[in-house]
């Protein structure tokens, strides 16, 4: 007889681009699970953040979707201990609450009032609190989490027992969002974009057109690079909102020739290729909590050049990270530029250095991951999930 598969239920509530990679993975990976995926769209955070357990307990599709599942896999965004509350039959569901960010390390913003953060901080206490198991998508998300949580706690007035993170920690794990398949794929060719593609170094910035992201710094990165007439040209292609930053104001008009592309790529296929011309991955980003644009640019054979902070140390050798000084912005944009001089001399002579992906992003080791604490959860009710999934 046939044993039952598990089914699955994935909850992503304010569903931003790196949570669409990751669900899409999730269900691409490990099939021993039949999933269902429920999401709402990434606008109104504060909102969102605070009255998804409305719409998910009351309104429809998202009511039938929570019935008669096996597992419940929630992002952070997820106000789960409300709509356990809501649907106490979902108490009984084994759940995991998935970290693809906290806002204790969230850079501030003079837009965002202190009370809409403090809310988040909180819906993802007491989510973590009442789920099964939580997942971080990395060791740096893990630990400031974790010790934002402790000193939030200390800070309030009574009644505020910080030992409770412990709980959390104690069913903590880390593994990240696996990469999309397109770009596992060892075998792409990388494309090339020019015939001078020896003699100019071609700089990828594949981030969000958001203020976290850094992107005064690569204006300035621009400007010296054009003072210095350092050949090399610039691709900017990551996914913008109806509000851009000031610093993007005109760019590719003041830089002509360096700025080579700028706009959102918003098919996957062609943004890998564009991706894959590159020589460079740049990060100028004050948050990243993983860093999926440079790990793509990284898998499609880009040379990471990223600031020594966030959760790049964890995944990228140290001579291909510039010292972190983000106070002092024209001091880190000197060092970028150093270093894509000194890149674009090594190009124009052929020896390039390559950066490799650790093996821990391998879909094999990633699998093997998730899988272990999914059946470990679902052994109570006598289910497993097959390790061989890929």
């Amino acid at each position: 007889m046939t044993a039952k598969r598990p089914t699955g239920l994935i909850l992503s509530p304010y569903h931003a681009q790196s949570h669409a990679i990751w669900a899409e993975q999730i269900t691409r990976l490990l099939v021993g699970v039949d999933w269902s995926v429920v999401t709402m769209r990434p606008r109104f955070f504060s909102w969102r953040v605070r009255g998804n357990p409305l719409a998910l307990a009351f309104e429809e599709p998202f009511k039938q979707a929570l019935d008669n599942i096996d597992l419940l896999l929630a992002t952070s965004m997820t106000d789960l201990a409300t709509l356990r509350g809501l649907i106490p039959a979902l108490s009984r569901v084994p759940s995991i609450v998935y970290f693809h960010e906290n806002q204790f390390a969230y850079p501030h913003s003079e837009r965002v009032n202190d009370s809409h953060t403090l809310e988040a901080k909180m819906v993802s206490l007491y989510a973590a609190l009442s789920a099964d198991a939580v997942i971080f998508n990395s060791r740096f998300n893990h630990d400031t989490y974790l010790k934002g949580a402790r000193e939030m706690l200390v800070g309030f007035p009574d009644h505020a027992p910080a030992d409770c993170v412990d709980l959390i920690a104690q069913k903590s794990s880390v593994i990240p969002v696996p990469l999309p398949a397109e770009v596992t794929d060892a075998k792409r060719a990388r494309q090339q974009l020019a015939s001078d593609e020896r003699h100019t170094l071609n700089v990828a910035w594949n981030h969000r057109w958001e203020y976290d992201k850094g992107p005064d710094r690569l204006r300035k990165i621009i400007e010296l690079t054009a003072q210095r007439d350092i050949p090399c040209r610039f691709f900017i292609f990551g996914q913008r909102f109806r509000k851009v930053p000031d610093s993007f104001v005109g760019l590719a008009e003041s830089f002509p020739e360096r700025v080579a592309h700028n706009e959102f790529v918003a098919e996957n296929r062609a943004y890998h290729r564009l991706l894959a011309a590159c020589n460079v991955v740049l990060s100028t980003a004050l948050h990243d909590f993983q860093g999926l644009a440079i790990l793509e640019g990284m898998a499609l054979g880009c040379l990471p050049l990223v600031p020594d902070r966030l959760a790049y140390p964890e995944y990228v050798a140290r001579e291909f990270r510039y010292r972190s000084t983000p106070d002092n912005l024209l001091a880190e944009c000197e060092q970028v530029v150093s270093r894509l001089e000194n890149y674009q001399r090594q190009l124009s002579k052929g020896h390039l250095p390559r950066a490799k992906l650790p093996p821990e992003f391998a879909d094999s080791q990633l699998v093997s991951a998730y899988v272990e604490v999914i059946n470990r959860l679902l052994a109570h009710g006598g289910m497993t999930v097959a390790g061989d999934n890929i």
